[in-house]
């Protein structure tokens, strides 16, 4: 019986990928990040700054990332295929367990929560909240399964469908009209 190269070339790709993404221990991970200094750019939470993000492009955060994604980073600054000096000099340092247990830590780690952005326009956004608030008891008839009315077009879903398409409905001129007086 002859075993198809395909089948081969899959399973010798895929045992070192699965035997690098072992479960590492995150209670090891914090020590040895710990002892290694990796805290003191990227947080203890994973978070390189205060407001949940980075400052700098060299110091990300890391909670949440994806476990493998900081596994294979590692090895890429442990192997000089990624550039910064402190970075390889910390991965040289660590072993493959220290850098799937380092790995797991920082993945375990709630991600941060970034702060909304100023709402640069809050005109814009009252005004919308009108035209939604005005448009919200007409705009869901129409679909409703519970109701067999016809619109103020004289049709029932076609009304919706052009209203949702062009602005040319009737309903949906008067609708807005209504919410840009308020």
């Amino acid at each position: 019986m002859r075993i198809p190269i395909w089948i081969i070339a899959a399973f010798s790709v895929a045992i070192p990928v699965a035997a690098m993404a072992a479960e590492g221990n995150p209670a090891a991970g914090k020590a040895r990040a710990d002892a290694a200094g990796c805290f003191a750019c990227h947080g203890v939470d994973g978070v390189a700054t205060a407001d949940g993000l980075a400052t700098d492009k060299n110091d990300p955060n890391l909670a949440a990332q994806p476990d493998l994604y900081l596994q294979f980073q590692l090895v890429f600054f442990r192997k000089g295929v990624r550039k910064n000096e402190v970075m390889n000099a910390m991965a040289e340092q660590l072993s493959d367990d220290d850098l799937r247990n380092v790995s797991a830590y920082f993945a375990s780690l709630p991600p941060p929560n970034a702060p909304a952005p100023p709402d640069t326009a809050p005109q814009d956004t009252e005004l919308g909240s009108k035209v939604a608030q005005a448009n919200y008891g007409y705009v869901t008839r129409p679909w409703s399964s519970s109701t067999t009315s016809a619109s103020s077009c004289g049709t029932e879903r076609p009304c919706a469908v052009k209203r949702r398409r062009r602005l040319g409905c009737c309903a949906l001129r008067g609708q807005l009209s209504k919410a840009l007086a308020l």
